[in-house]
């Protein structure tokens, strides 16, 4: 009797610490994709020490081109870029904003502090996850997209949120929707399954399953959400206004969806980091770039409604789409700029 009680209590403990280290992984798998971020008509994105690198239209202090530097003993470890402001989230737990508070999206404080693990910048709203897995919401809700009064069973440990509807993923690997629905984009029961990843679209979401695949639902209009499953080693998925950008674990991109300011190339892509001189970079109308090649490993993407950021392995940040405020600057935006954690710099051959 007692042997059996010990086989059991071994059990139990192999299956405790089981799901810990499933929990693990899926709290650094959501949060991989914090690295860089695409607003309307701005882009930020982390730097190796912790400051925030800001580009495109800064009509309301959204994008100040001097940056946003954090404090010395409190870096910066994720950022977000919202419809006119953004937010980014320090070492110790604190929300930085700046940026536009029309709708109370970005508190006048500009800093909230000390609980929280992960944040998302919505156009007029903002959603976050505290230490201990609850999600809070702010700012404009429509469409109940940051309704106080939803209750969300689970402990909590990503989300994603877009224009007018959010996703957040439990530890478990279940995904909780809330907000518009026109589309079936945030089932108001939610997503059963076992998920690593989630992103929210306009009229479509997005998630990775633990087995690397990705898995659709909502609004297929252009074919941004494809009733089956793609099929891959995913590690990366960005849902747009009407388009999907993925990458794999080999540092390939690939797309689905409207691809009406080539912010969804369903080709190869322009390199636009350290780059020899036989590397044609072309434009064509409405300031949208025509791609080339990428010869480097990605590792991270963004996208929004009509310009994408790519993360290189070598620290550089590759461009596409529309870039009439320089949201998406022909030339690229060199780096260097943080990598995912566990992502090693690849150094180009022709480097000097």
């Amino acid at each position: 009797m007692h042997q059996r009680h010990a086989v059991l209590n071994i059990f139990t403990l192999w299956q405790h610490e089981k799901r810990m280290r499933l929990q693990a992984e899926r709290v650094r798998f959501a949060r991989y994709n914090r690295m860089l971020s695409t607003g309307v008509m701005h882009s930020v994105a982390l730097t190796p020490n912790g400051d925030v690198h800001c580009w495109g239209l800064n009509m309301r202090g959204e994008a100040p081109p001097e940056g946003i530097e954090h404090d010395p003993d409190d870096p910066f470890t994720a950022v977000s870029a919202g419809g006119g402001y953004s937010v980014a989230l320090s070492k110790n737990g604190n929300l930085h904003f700046w940026g536009s508070n029309l709708r109370g999206q970005a508190p006048p404080q500009g800093v909230m502090t000390g609980e929280f693990v992960d944040v998302c910048a919505g156009d007029f709203h903002t959603v976050a996850v505290t230490r201990d897995g609850h999600v809070r919401f702010w700012g404009l809700d429509a469409f109940g997209e940051a309704s106080p009064d939803v209750f969300h069973d689970g402990t909590f440990i990503a989300v994603s949120t877009y224009q007018a509807h959010s996703l957040a993923l439990r530890s478990n690997g279940t995904i909780a929707c809330w907000g518009r629905n026109d589309c079936g984009q945030a089932p108001p029961d939610g997503v059963d399954g076992d998920f690593k990843a989630i992103s929210a679209g306009t009229f479509h979401s997005v998630a990775i399953r633990r087995n690397g695949n990705l898995h659709f639902w909502g609004g297929n209009e252009f074919g941004q959400a494809p009733e089956e499953d793609a099929v891959g080693d995913f590690v990366a998925v960005a849902a747009g206004d009407f388009h999907t950008i993925a990458i794999t674990r080999e540092g390939h991109l690939t797309s689905w969806g409207d691809n009406a300011y080539n912010q969804s190339p369903l080709g190869p892509l322009v390199y636009l980091g350290l780059q020899p001189e036989d590397y044609v970079l072309s434009r064509d109308n409405d300031n949208i770039i025509r791609p080339t090649d990428i010869p480097i490993p990605l590792v991270n993407i963004a996208t929004n409604l009509t310009h994408t950021l790519a993360l290189g392995q070598d620290e550089h940040i590759a461009t596409f789409g529309r870039s009439d405020y320089g949201q998406a600057p022909l030339q690229g935006v060199f780096g260097p700029f943080a990598l995912p954690p566990g992502v090693e710099a690849w150094r180009p051959f022709f480097s000097s």
